[in-house]
């Protein structure tokens, strides 16, 4: 990310955008293919999991969003913000997902966004509008924070079913 805004900040090219997708899981690396073609690749539920999560960094408004798989597997990542809990097309099992911002958010501005989650996710909606409504243009979380704040007008007018846990489906990538 910081090589990237470096590159950008050149401004003798179009700005590049990227975004990053990161879990952890078993897959099949190396070249595969036959004699006539081959190609060094991944392939696996893992890496399609992390192609899915990171085509959501634009419902988002991040640059890369983790599973908490990587998350633990890494040993907890310093300053990882919990943005979602999310069900991609063809899983059956949410997933939580964190990132991390250049430079970190300010503890009191996670703690507002935990507290807005913790709303969401408990089914309180109108407060959850509000707690997502105090999010300015100029945080990082603003986008996703738009996000929730549709989706809890949504729920407040049909309610999520019985199982519900604050997962969030996306049928596309």
């Amino acid at each position: 990310q910081q090589g990237v805004e470096r590159f950008n900040a050149t401004k003798r090219f179009p700005p590049l955008i990227t975004r990053i997708g990161v879990h952890t899981g078993p897959m099949l690396v190396g070249n595969l293919g036959s004699k006539k073609r081959f190609d060094y690749t991944a392939i696996g539920d893992s890496v399609n999991l992390a192609s899915r999560i990171e085509g959501l960094n634009k419902y988002f408004g991040t640059t890369i969003l983790f599973t908490e798989a990587t998350r633990k597997d890494a040993g907890g990542i310093a300053d990882a913000v919990r943005i979602a809990r999310v069900r991609v097309k063809g899983r059956k099992e949410p997933v939580e997902l964190f990132s991390l911002f250049s430079p970190p958010l300010e503890k009191s501005e996670v703690d507002r966004w935990t507290i807005a989650l913790t709303e969401f996710d408990t089914r309180k909606f109108q407060e959850a509008t509000e707690s997502f409504s105090a999010f300015s243009e100029v945080s990082p979380l603003y986008k996703a924070a738009l996000l929730y704040h549709e989706l809890c007008g949504k729920h407040r007018v049909s309610p999520p079913d019985q199982g519900w846990e604050g997962e969030i489906d996306f049928e596309s990538k």
